[in-house]
């Protein structure tokens, strides 16, 4: 347990880091003192840490600030004005969440595996030398999860590994671009402090399988430049003690859109016009089949019926129950899972009028969607993280009309009713209405087709 004692240590110690900062000049009094105070009492000895880390860019931060100095938001909601913000001691540390605590519970299980499988050895020596270094810009850190030596086709060779233990390994061949920007930023470090580097390799623990997945990250030059360039520019801003603006998605150009987007919006423009014809011709034969089952009182009960099985959902009557019912009685009826069981509405009232914040209350879904993300870029929030859009196609009209008369047609012994036999047919089979031939009584499908 932390005691008054050590926390005075560290907070000594976490100062004396800070004050030596580059940035120091840029940054606000009052801010490094609230930043110093809720650390340290956040994070104990690991202050320290966050301390050093605040005196430059490290390897999970240079993907976003890649994107952002390309016009192009990046990944995971990370921004270039929250790191900015972070180095100037205007934003607390992230809390461990609970992907960050896997990896580093699972590093330890990860790294003997990766060793016992590629044969590999750390290579001290340069592992030491890339911990306790920068690269060739002076805000640039890496901290390394291994540097080791594998034996290959071509000799052997050494590699700057990354472990993650994400809770679903994506299958594909593809690695995400924050970590090809993480391990290349590794390898300049390394390259500028004399420890060539090989290959990159990226190993993640799958959990389905109970393996291994590990991506060689091929090594792009023009990916260094790039590195150098963002954080470069993203450095001087916390050297001026500025904070960058967020990156907002580009506004829809309505006259560029991907061919292969207009291809398959054009099928799936279809595909929602046959599921909206069946939708209607869904519910026309519904009607014949609910009404004389809404007589019926289900209760728990199920019904099954020729492939389809009718239950009741209780839709209690809620104006007449608050009128005629006790509360006493009402609250003593356990609810629903996730329900609640008062009127929001009622509440907000009597909370207005005892005069209770009410932000926390505040549901933004309700709001109108242009005036609120305005609001949100006019005080200066990240409006496309708090905001998101689903996209949604609406199918053309004619089309739809369209589509309902090819179902009509293909699937019309579902949808439409049997005809009424006649007597006659009953009594003595079809009738004939020329002579030697039966009737017709649908026309084939090949003759419509």
């Amino acid at each position: 347990m932390q005691t008054v004692a050590d926390s005075a240590d560290i907070t000594k110690q976490v100062w004396q880091i800070i004050d030596k900062l580059p940035q120091r000049e840029a940054i606000l009094e009052g801010d490094a003192r609230f930043w110093v105070q809720e650390v340290v009492a956040a994070y104990g000895d690991l202050a320290i840490w966050h301390a050093i880390r605040a005196g430059g860019f490290g390897g999970s931060q240079i993907g976003a600030l890649v994107r952002n100095h390309n016009g192009q938001r990046a990944d995971h909601e990370a921004s270039a004005h929250n790191i900015v913000e972070g180095a100037l001691l205007r934003r607390l540390p992230d809390e461990p969440n609970g992907h960050m605590r896997r990896g580093t519970a699972m590093e330890e299980r990860h790294r003997p595996w990766f060793y016992e499988k590629h044969n590999a050895q750390r290579d001290a020596q340069g592992f030491t030398i890339l911990s306790k270094n920068t690269g060739p810009c002076p805000w640039m850190r890496y901290s390394p999860d291994d540097l080791v030596f594998m034996p290959t086709q071509a000799g052997r060779e050494r590699w700057l590994i990354d472990f993650k233990a994400p809770s679903v390994v994506d299958q594909s061949e593809a690695v995400s671009f924050q970590y090809v920007c993480q391990l290349h930023m590794g390898r300049l470090v390394c390259e500028h402090n004399g420890v060539g580097i090989d290959g990159l390799l990226l190993s993640q623990f799958d959990w389905a399988n109970w393996q291994l997945k590990d991506d060689v990250v091929g090594y792009l030059p023009e990916l260094d430049s790039m590195i150098t360039a963002a954080g470069d520019y993203y450095w001087d801003f916390v050297l001026r003690g500025q904070v960058p603006p967020y990156v907002h998605k580009e506004r829809l150009d309505v006259d560029v859109v991907p061919e292969t987007v207009r291809e398959a919006a054009g099928r799936l423009a279809r595909l929602k016009a046959i599921a909206s014809a069946l939708e209607k011709k869904i519910e026309a034969v519904e009607q014949a089949v609910k009404p004389a089952l809404e007589k019926l009182k289900f209760g728990g009960a199920r019904l099954p019926l020729n492939g389809i099985s009718f239950s009741a959902v209780p839709k209690p009557d809620e104006d007449k129950i608050r009128a005629q019912v006790p509360e006493a009685v009402l609250a003593a009826v356990p609810l629903i899972g996730g329900r609640k069981r008062y009127d929001d509405e009622k509440m907000v009232k009597k909370l207005r009028e005892l005069e209770v914040d009410m932000t926390q209350f505040v549901k933004p879904a309700s709001m109108d969607n242009d005036v609120l993300y305005g609001a949100l870029c006019a005080h200066g929030f990240d409006a496309d993280a708090l905001m998101g859009e689903q996209v949604r196609g609406t199918v053309d009209k004619k089309l739809t009309a369209e589509a309902i008369e090819w179902v009509e047609r293909e699937f019309a012994d579902l949808i439409q009713a049997p005809a009424q036999t006649s007597a006659i047919e009953e009594a003595g089979g079809a009738q004939n209405d020329r002579d030697g031939h039966e009737t017709q009584r649908q026309v084939p499908r090949s003759v419509v087709a």
